[in-house]
């Protein structure tokens, strides 16, 4: 059982899922590119289960409520979790979405599917890539400043 979602199908599963014993999972697509290559737009299924902030980890794809995002919540992953604020980025995005409270948690991702793949969120190798993926942003984007430089620098001493 699962919700399509919409910002209306959204409310309606918070509304199921408040107390977080029912573990009704929310079955949507993303529309926008900002959790690329992980999750393709329109494309992959994502399956999102209620947990509270005690149950994820830096790495993890979760859902968190954000009333100014188009459907009223936003899939991401979590980059840290302290002193109970949340800080999520997609993964191509170059930069964070700010902090949230922990009680603007809805849910975590469990899987992802779409044709030619199928992604178990929880498996030891998913877990661990997730935390690689956190990391690697700052990584990346140090490395395009630096060539960026030596560009600049090949052209004034040319």
């Amino acid at each position: 059982m699962g919700f399509e979602v919409t910002k209306r199908s959204v409310a309606d599963w918070i509304a199921l899922t408040q107390n977080r014993e029912l573990r009704i999972p929310l079955t949507l697509h993303t529309t926008s590119g900002s959790m690329l290559p992980a999750i393709r737009m329109n494309v992959d299924t994502v399956v999102v289960v209620p947990c509270g902030a005690e149950d994820v980890r830096p790495g993890d794809i979760v859902l968190i409520r954000k009333p100014d995002s188009p459907a009223g919540v936003l899939l991401h992953r979590l980059v840290r979790i302290k002193n109970g604020r949340l800080l999520t980025r997609g993964d191509n995005m170059p930069h964070s979405d700010g902090e949230s409270d922990a009680n603007d948690l809805l849910g975590r991702a469990v899987s992802v599917a779409g044709p030619g793949k199928s992604v178990d969120c929880d498996s030891r190798l998913r877990r661990l890539q997730g935390r690689l993926i956190t990391h690697s942003y700052p990584l990346r984007r140090a490395a395009a400043l630096a060539l960026g430089v030596c560009r600049k620098l090949a052209r004034v001493l040319s």
